[in-house]
């Protein structure tokens, strides 16, 4: 003979498994719930942090302004060395500073008015 368990029997083993599953993926979520805020509170504590050095920012740009304008700044021993040394480099660049100055372009205007004036 086949025994057969009652009906109520099969659906309280079912519960308890759903049961049993149901509190596994709870205490999951839980932990998921618990790292989450507390990543969230360090990420709050960061932008918090990072919030007061916009100062500091503005005070490692103002630094790297300076040190770029004083590489700029080429002293008249470098430039006398760089005219002896490498004329072919720096006459070029001597035409274009003066071809590009204010004088320049007066004297151009000059010369282009003297033009129109002729005809």
């Amino acid at each position: 003979m086949m025994e057969t368990a009652p009906p109520g029997a099969a659906r309280s083993l079912v519960e308890a498994d759903d049961a049993a599953e149901l509190a596994r993926q709870l205490e999951l979520l839980k932990a998921e719930r618990d790292y989450l805020l507390v990543h969230s509170r360090n990420l709050e504590a960061e932008l918090r942090h990072r919030a007061g050095e916009p100062g500091r920012v503005r005070d490692l740009e103002q630094r790297l302004a300076h040190a770029e304008s004083c590489l700029r700044q080429v002293s008249v021993v470098h430039t006398a060395k760089w005219l002896i040394l490498r004329p072919d480099a720096a006459w070029p660049r001597i035409w274009r500073r003066l071809r590009d100055s204010v004088w320049w372009l007066v004297r151009e205007r000059y010369r282009v008015l003297r033009l129109k004036l002729r005809h």
